[in-house]
């Protein structure tokens, strides 16, 4: 319902008449991070995510029925940096190294994905 209700936030700003062609940053900590995630990949003109400490697998993640049946977070989230520049926060920097070696095989740009090391508080 999160995600839903994510999409039907976009939907009621891009019905004002100043934001109908707009692109959208979308952002969220944590857990708000896979909702921002899924939200992007059924939304058009999502120019870029912003995903800050984002768990590294579903199984850490907000309980969204019956996906991880078949992909894991991390997967998802290459499927969203290849429609929109990724910004990753994260304490676990290795983690997320594969998309990094996504770059060549789908042509993206190297400015494409970003992760940055976020200090242990």
């Amino acid at each position: 319902m999160q995600v839903y209700d994510a999409r039907r936030a976009i939907h009621a700003l891009r019905s004002l008449e100043t934001a109908k062609e707009a692109s959208w940053t979308l952002q969220g900590p944590r857990d708000m991070a896979v909702v921002a995630t899924y939200a992007s990949l059924f939304e058009p003109n999502i120019a870029s995510l912003k995903l800050m400490s984002p768990p590294t697998s579903h199984d850490a993640g907000p309980d969204l029925l019956n996906v991880r049946r078949f992909l894991d977070f991390p997967i998802a989230v290459a499927m969203a940096a290849d429609r929109a520049e990724l910004r990753l926060h994260t304490h676990e920097p290795s983690a997320w190294e594969h998309l990094r070696s996504l770059t060549g095989p789908l042509g993206w740009k190297d400015t494409r994905v970003t992760i940055r090391t976020e200090s242990s508080k």
